[in-house]
């Protein structure tokens, strides 16, 4: 104490600052104020270097009160019980102009470009002190969120971490602490969707409250990009040298395995995962274009097989912080690995559903993602955090899953499992039971739409159905004639050909040769999209009973006449919800205009809607809704009326669970009809039973339904 309040410099060395534990009796001393004394703004001098050179007991105090500082965070997170945090706080705040304009001063006279006069070894330190302080003070988020909105200050963060690993003298502290510093900077707290009842529980009003959440979330997305922004202009204005820059720095920390438990490495991670939180962003997309998506899977490959070794060489030991035990335990290095780790599948939960969704997915599974996946299922039981535990288990359960409904994704997928040795056997001795669970649950959904993808291949072959109205004959594809103007639609004669032009295909021909024109410049292909279609045809078709159920219970007048209804199948849900509401209904119901559906699509899915009203009985519509990005895909699958007449060929030897978008009373007086086409994981193998796939063939009905219409709308989440 003594030390402080007179000249430091007299007194100690920086190694002794450095290294000096500040404790809470310290603080009970009332230390905090006798350092912010020495960090008063009006004791800020003018940059210059002459004020480098001269000897200057002001700037001497200031900057070994900067040094204790560095160690005022490791007392507020995790908090010491003996630590009063509020006091704290307040006396951080109170100090908090002062102390950011010495470090703005130290910066521009001793680690600025401009400052080459200055000694390498004092460049070093004051950009250790700057950065360790700025990183002590964020750790707690009130100090934090003032320090974000204080002007300058991202901006130093960004230029202390650029000049971090400049100079010919590396860091003496434990952690890199310029890139600590802006990660814990840009540590914005995710955005939480507010409660839709009042004090009392009653629903409030439901327009207002959506009011609110766009509001709430606009503001939020705009925090948050102007915080990057800031970023990128003190770097100077380029997003690609922030790119560039920080894959470099992360290529640099993973590239020795023995060095990678280092906090460097976590700390890497992070700040690209903070520097990518907005969608849209220029960074974000940045990030993408350069590779970090393949990159990072299989650095979490990587890591992964490193931290399996560590813990089976530690004897298997708690890997960090458990609630009876204070203070970690294990190897030290496994707790960087599992950082490091927690951090890579981190980054692929947070931004795999930028642009169109599945294109990353498609790429995190070609890289190894189940592989990954099932390395850190092996150690979940062993994670600091169950946080971080349920966010590995969403990446696969709800993530992936949602992605599931594309076949460039059960194609990938399904290569990634005939990688992978014993995948119906991997989980048995995993210790996390929910991870036993995921892991069953998505190899049964692979393997069942693996299934529906060659389904889809015999009936593209072998079945066709006759577009004119008043025929509808089914046959096989070869025996049908194409329309030479959209070549997509089928008719058995030229006389049906002739008779549906006139009926209506006139209009709609046109549109969709302007929709596929159209369609060239989207990342959705023909393949994705016909196996989207055919897929909730199929689970349609599969939940008939449970859907006549439903419709018997929510619409009895119109239940005799099924066709009038409209089946909903929301697969951004897991598992799927369905649902049905009145065809006369369609447009209080379906979303019509959006900022992403061209007029020209908008107006194809109205005339097919149309044709659907026009002849009553001839064609059913299946709604689904499927996940693209952070938006999400509207499909509507136009089926035969025929389609509700298949009945009795529903497996009735399993039943899976299914969910309806009533209210909970009425779905739980109600037993789900709902069933599954897979019996169990041990009669299968990577590739799919011979056996199960003639069976499920078999299903197979006569048509996959004929005409499709999609269009897509924006929605907040999913």
């Amino acid at each position: 104490m003594q030390r402080l309040q007179q000249n430091p410099k007299k007194h100690s060395t920086m190694t002794d600052f450095l290294d000096m534990q500040m404790g809470p009796e310290l603080l009970q001393m009332d230390l905090l104020p006798i350092l912010f004394g020495h960090l008063k703004a009006s004791t800020v001098p003018a940059p210059s270097p002459s004020n480098m050179r001269a000897d200057n007991p002001t700037a001497d105090r200031a900057f070994f009160a900067l040094a204790a500082l560095t160690k005022l965070g490791n007392l507020m997170a995790p908090l010491h019980p003996a630590v009063s945090l509020d006091k704290v706080e307040s006396q951080v705040l109170e100090g908090w102009e002062g102390t950011f304009k010495w470090c703005g001063y130290i910066y521009s006279i001793r680690v600025a470009p401009g400052a080459d006069v200055v000694p390498a070894e004092l460049r070093r330190n004051a950009m250790d002190i700057i950065g360790g302080t700025l990183y002590s003070l964020s750790r707690s988020e009130r100090i934090r969120q003032v320090m974000l909105n204080t002007e300058g200050s991202v901006e130093l963060a960004t230029r202390l971490w650029i000049a971090e690993d400049s100079g010919p003298i590396p860091t003496r502290l434990p952690i890199p602490v310029g890139t600590a510093a802006l990660d814990a900077i840009l540590t914005v707290p995710e955005w939480r969707l507010p409660s839709a009842t009042d004090q009392d529980g009653k629903v409030t009003d439901f327009k207002a409250w959506d009011e609110k959440v766009e509001k709430e979330s606009d503001r939020h997305s705009q925090t948050v990009r102007a915080m990057l922004d800031r970023v990128i202009k003190a770097a100077g204005g380029s997003p690609s040298n922030v790119v560039e820059f920080a894959f470099s720095r992360l290529r640099t920390a993973t590239a020795n395995n023995a060095r990678l438990h280092e906090p460097r490495s976590a700390l890497s991670l992070d700040l690209i995962g903070h520097l990518s939180r907005a969608p849209d962003h220029p960074l974000r997309l940045g990030f993408l274009g350069a590779g970090m998506t393949l990159f990072v899977t299989k650095l979490a490959i990587k890591i992964g097989g490193v931290l399996e070794e560590a813990s089976k060489n530690s004897g298997r030991r708690q890997i960090g912080y458990h609630p009876d035990f204070p203070f970690p335990s294990g190897d030290p290095r496994s707790e960087g690995l599992q950082d490091a780790f927690v951090a890579c599948l981190g980054f692929l939960h947070n931004t795999l559903e930028s642009t169109d969704g599945f294109s990353w997915v498609v790429k995190a599974v070609n890289g190894g993602l189940l592989q990954a996946w099932i390395l850190a299922a092996r150690e979940m039981h062993r994670f600091a955090s169950r946080e971080d535990a349920d966010m590995v288990l969403d990446l696969l359960s709800k993530l992936v899953t949602r992605y599931m409904v594309y076949k460039s994704v059960v194609t990938a997928v399904d290569g990634a499992m005939k990688k992978i040795e014993r995948p119906n056997d991997v989980h048995r001795e995993w210790k996390d039971p929910k991870a036993k669970k995921v892991w069953q649950d998505f190899r049964k959904l692979a393997i069942e739409r693996y299934l529906v993808a060659l389904e889809l291949k015999e009936v593209k072959k072998n079945a066709a159905i006759c577009n004119n109205v008043k025929c509808q004959k089914v046959d096989v594809k070869n025996n049908f004639r194409k329309c030479s103007a959209c070549s997509t639609t089928l008719y058995c004669s030229k006389e049906c050909q002739t008779e549906d032009w006139k009926a209506g295909h006139k209009v709609v021909c046109k549109l969709k040769q302007q929709e596929f024109l159209e369609g060239k410049y989207q990342s959705i292909s023909k393949g994705d999209s016909d196996y989207f279609h055919h897929l909730s045809t199929y689970d349609a078709r599969h939940n008939s009973l449970y859907l006549r159920q439903l419709a018997q219970e929510k619409y009895p007048d119109i239940a005799s006449d099924p066709s009038a209804l409209v089946i909903t199948i929301n697969y951004l849900k897991v598992p799927p919800v369905y649902s049905l509401y009145p065809l006369s209904e369609h447009g209080k119901h379906s979303p019509r205009l959006s900022p992403d559906a061209s007029p020209n699509a908008e107006a194809r899915n109205e005339e097919l809607i149309q044709r659907v009203r026009d002849n009553p009985g001839k064609y059913s519509v299946i709604e689904s809704k499927i996940a693209n990005g952070q938006g999400m895909q509207l499909v509507n699958s136009i089926v035969t009326g025929a389609f509700w007449q298949k009945e009795g060929w529903i497996p009735t030897e399993n039943v899976l669970d299914a969910s309806s978008e009533d209210s909970d009373e009425e779905a739980s007086s109600r037993k789900a009809i709902a069933r599954s086409r897979i019996r169990d994981l041990k009669d299968l193998d990577a590739s799919g039973s011979t056996s199960i796939i003639g069976r499920f063939m078999r299903l197979m009905d006569d048509a996959d339904g004929g005409k499709n219409g999609v269009h897509r709308c924006k929605v907040h989440g999913h």
